[in-house]
């Protein structure tokens, strides 16, 4: 890459970042004002308790698979 380049490059990247976080922030203020807190609270807990009860069901279905048998046998001698 040339030094030409390099300043485009960063160029591009200092005008595109700020335009990302003036738009994040302006979705964020604007869903701010449409969610009421409660309703923001009870959707947080609810996508934690989601994601807390599939961890806890791929670690089961991990340690069910863990100890089944393999079809096919032993895969021992199986090319890698």
């Amino acid at each position: 890459m040339s030094e030409a380049d390099g300043k485009r490059l960063l160029a591009a990247f200092g005008v595109s970042v700020p335009r990302f976080v003036l738009v994040a922030d302006a979705a964020t203020a604007g869903a701010a004002a449409l969610v009421p807190p409660w309703l923001a609270a009870l959707g947080m807990t609810v996508s934690s308790l989601l994601v807390t009860l599939n961890a806890l069901r791929l670690a089961r279905v991990k340690g069910a698979a863990a100890s089944a048998p393999v079809p096919g046998g032993d895969l021992a001698g199986a090319p890698t």
